[in-house]
């Protein structure tokens, strides 16, 4: 089956860095042995939120993805991801714009950017506005 995260949210670490949060998923024997592997880094969501394990990444892999073990630790599998990098890559031109939207569509599907849409005119440059008037 393999390891699951759902977004569960962001903070700021201590050092300054946005800290994206998920909760794991996972057979009984795959979250033991997340948990083992985070050490003094498991932690869980509150008793009220069923004590769910977290994962912790400065990456943003979507709202949902796997993760999978490697030597001594847990990463975010991108293998799907990569490939489709490499799609885009070698297809170039429009075909390459086309698969880089449907890419980034899946990636962002679900989230939420606000009261934006398509045809907001708030949206449209200002015309008047020249280059060399926005200063040196």
């Amino acid at each position: 089956m393999g390891l699951t995260i759902k977004y569960h949210g962001q903070h700021t670490s201590r050092a300054g860095n946005l800290t994206y949060r998920y909760t794991v998923e996972g057979t009984k024997p795959e979250l033991a042995k997340f948990k083992k592997l985070q050490g003094q880094y498991y932690k869980e969501t509150s008793k009220a939120e069923g004590s769910q394990p977290i994962y912790f990444t400065n990456q943003f892999p979507g709202n949902t993805a796997s993760l999978k073990f490697v030597n001594k630790g847990v990463i975010i599998d991108n293998e799907e991801l990569n490939k489709q990098i490499g799609a885009v890559k070698a297809a170039g031109g429009d075909l390459g714009a086309a698969l880089a939207k449907s890419v980034a569509d899946k990636l962002t599907a679900g989230m939420n950017f606000g009261n934006v849409s398509e045809d907001d005119s708030s949206l449209t440059p200002d015309s008047s506005v020249k280059i060399d008037d926005l200063g040196s």
